[in-house]
């Protein structure tokens, strides 16, 4: 029992710490609580953890009674890309990117644990919401994430899995401005309802970019 006891106290232990340091990294708005099981981190400066306050012994201290990392990789939160010069940005984004990821395979390989890349999301062209608009850069960032992840399983390493964000389905905006109204809007999508909706979910029509999905899903299903 002391043991069971023991091992729950340093679990809140580090969910705590973690939370206090920087907690969810989906936004700049300020911290939120971690997740108790996979705690996440995010950049203050490149592949620094956020959520650690930029200090990897802090993740490694705090992940000893996890049982597996996550990371979520938002780079226009972040403002490591211009969502309206996605064109001009993307080369530099798409570094800082790379120096995230490869941060948080090496912090997850030393802890011996899996790592899942549960949350990430991209804006269409020129930060636009509507389902018309294209995906030309969403899909340069999934493959670079579906790339990362699938090199990682092929060579025995860490990575487990990947979450897009998010599903929109067949839902639509329903005003011009693409904002959800509470009481009236009744087509819920992926993006939640205090966010642009059409901001970083894919819909049912975006034929691109469910076939790297697709793909990417065969991919780990027959590694």
């Amino acid at each position: 029992m002391n043991g069971f006891v023991g091992r729950k106290l340093a679990i809140l232990a580090a969910v705590t710490a973690a939370a206090a340091c920087g907690g969810s990294d989906d936004d700049t708005t300020g911290p939120t609580p971690t997740p108790a099981i996979g705690i996440s981190v995010s950049p203050t400066s490149l592949s620094l953890p956020q959520g650690a306050n930029g200090s990897e012994d802090i993740v490694r201290r705090a992940h000893q009674n996890i049982d597996y990392l996550t990371a979520h990789i938002w780079p226009l939160n972040w403002g490591w890309v211009d969502g309206k010069n996605l064109a001009g940005t993307w080369d530099a984004g798409k570094a800082k990117v790379v120096d995230y990821i490869d941060t948080h395979v090496r912090l997850a390989r030393e802890a011996g644990k899996p790592l899942v890349f549960e949350e990430f999301g991209f804006p269409r062209d020129g930060e636009l919401y509507d389902p018309s608009v294209p995906t030309t850069f969403r899909q340069r960032y999934y493959r670079l994430i579906y790339g990362a992840a699938e090199a990682s399983l092929a060579a025995g390493g860490p990575v487990q899995g990947t979450n897009f964000w998010a599903w929109n389905g067949e839902a639509r905006a329903q005003h011009p401005d693409h904002h959800f109204v509470a009481g009236s809007d009744t087509q819920y999508m992926g993006d939640p309802p205090h966010e642009p909706q059409g901001w970083y979910g894919n819909f049912d029509s975006d034929t691109e970019i469910l076939a790297i999905v697709r793909d990417h899903a065969k991919a780990f299903a027959t590694a």
